[in-house]
């Protein structure tokens, strides 16, 4: 600013008044202007109209009264006009909601150009009211992106440039208002915990045909309840789409420290490796890997292929751990855990849509009650896999042969896993079939 203009200019004067600066602004508005204010003696009568009259009169101005905007522009004029803000704002003119300058600084010219078209309003109102709202999806994140889009393109569909006598360009308000509301609607979606989320089942919905947090939560609290060979402890559990994104997070307990914190992440990879390692005509329960990573095993080195994403896992507020706003929920939490919990998910046309991983008792009560939420959400159309079970194909196999001095032992198939407890090796015997 100091480049374009005098040292002595009057703004730049004005800004380097002291904040105690009215009584300055006062005598310079006395000493400059009011010999040219018709019939005003006191300046704190000054109105609008008197300025524009003494405007006019300058000998600066153009006296063609429907001259543009442009001609007002003069550093000298932009001054003295500043001199009232200043008066105003320091409390030299009693009035601080209007400086008399305020409506002399010329006209607005709105130029708009484009030729994307704009929602009006009624058709903004129409699209949004479509928008089921008996859930928070479609309450918050749809109504949202929503709001955000219609903004957006009224941002791009139309330049609004607004011109007064200082060449200010601003902003259209009602732009202005429309971004405000669309800020205000994304709030509601980061608060909500939907701006990653994808359970609203809806076409293109990378979760669609996947359990909603509830549903995952009321099978796992059932399929918890049941004797299943463990401890009887408290549960996470984690769903993940076929690229590996987490859809859902949930836990049996009345907060998130009544189970093993550390289970939230084992179980989204054990979720993780279930859908990894399983293909639409073949299922692999994490289970069935225990054997193939030993030393010597036939995928000896698996664990260490996938190293769990610490951002997703780790990010966030942790009160929402479990909830159905999860941190983790939208990230891909990658990681190989190859013991029992994870299965793959097949729906009723026996397609692999994902994976379910439950962590929080013994691997073998793990893997029993990941068994039963999954039957209860009706996601288990298992076509094929290694556990010899027809009924159960990607069933816990529990062939191990101890070997002295030897902690893993031998599977006889390659797929074993070691025996928790005979409770829990009885009740996977007699776990419910898949279904056909």
């Amino acid at each position: 600013m100091g480049s374009r203009y005098r040292s002595d200019d009057p703004r730049l004067r004005a800004q380097r008044m002291p904040p105690h600066g009215g009584e300055h602004a006062i005598r310079r508005i006395r000493g400059h202007d009011c010999n040219q204010l018709p019939f005003v003696g006191d300046v704190q009568r000054v109105q609008p109209e008197h300025l524009a009259g003494a405007l006019l009169r300058h000998p600066n101005v153009a006296l063609d009264p429907c001259a543009h905007v442009s001609q007002f522009r003069t550093p000298l004029i932009e001054g003295r006009l500043r001199l009232f803000d200043v008066a105003v704002h320091s409390t030299a003119l009693p009035d601080r909601s209007l400086t008399p300058a305020s409506s002399v600084r010329g006209p607005k010219y709105v130029v708009h150009r484009g030729k994307t078209p704009v929602l009006k309003a009624d058709q903004a109102r129409t699209l949004l009211d479509s928008i089921k709202t008996d859930s928070i999806v479609g309450l918050s994140r749809r109504r949202a992106q929503n709001g955000c889009h219609r903004c957006r393109f009224q941002r791009t569909s139309a330049k609004s440039e607004r011109a007064s006598i200082f060449g200010r360009k601003e902003m259209s308000m009602n732009i202005r208002r429309a971004l405000a509301a669309s800020l205000a609607l994304a709030g509601v979606m980061v608060i909500s915990g939907t701006v990653l989320r994808a359970d609203d089942y809806g076409d293109g919905s990378a979760c669609q045909g996947l359990p909603s947090w509830q549903n995952l939560q009321t099978q796992l609290k059932a399929a918890q309840a049941q004797s299943n060979g463990g401890f009887g402890l408290n549960m996470w559990a984690t769903v993940v789409n076929r690229d590996g994104i987490v859809c859902a997070v949930a836990f049996t307990g009345g907060s998130r420290g009544d189970q093993w914190p550390g289970s939230r992440v084992i179980s989204a990879q054990k979720a993780s490796t279930a859908n990894a390692f399983s293909l639409p005509g073949l299922a692999l329960s994490t289970a069935n890997l225990y054997s193939a990573v030993q030393p010597g095993g036939s995928l000896y080195g698996l664990q260490a292929s996938n190293p769990v994403s610490t951002d997703v896992a780790y990010g966030g507020d942790s009160t929402s751990y479990g909830q159905a706003n999860d941190p983790m929920v939208g990230g891909k939490i990658g990681g190989v855990n190859v013991f029992g919990g994870g299965l793959a998910l097949y729906n009723s046309q026996k397609i692999l849509i994902g994976a379910i991983g439950v962590s929080g008792d013994s691997s073998c009560a793990d893997h029993n009650i990941a068994w039963r939420t999954r039957h209860g959400l009706g996601l288990d159309w298992v076509p094929a896999g290694v556990s010899g079970d027809p009924s159960r194909p990607d069933n816990i196999v529990y062939d191990i042969t101890p070997q002295p001095g030897q902690m893993p032992g031998v599977s006889s198939s390659g797929w074993g896993h070691p025996v928790c407890s005979a409770a829990a090796t009885s009740i996977a015997a007699t776990l419910p079939v898949v279904s056909h």
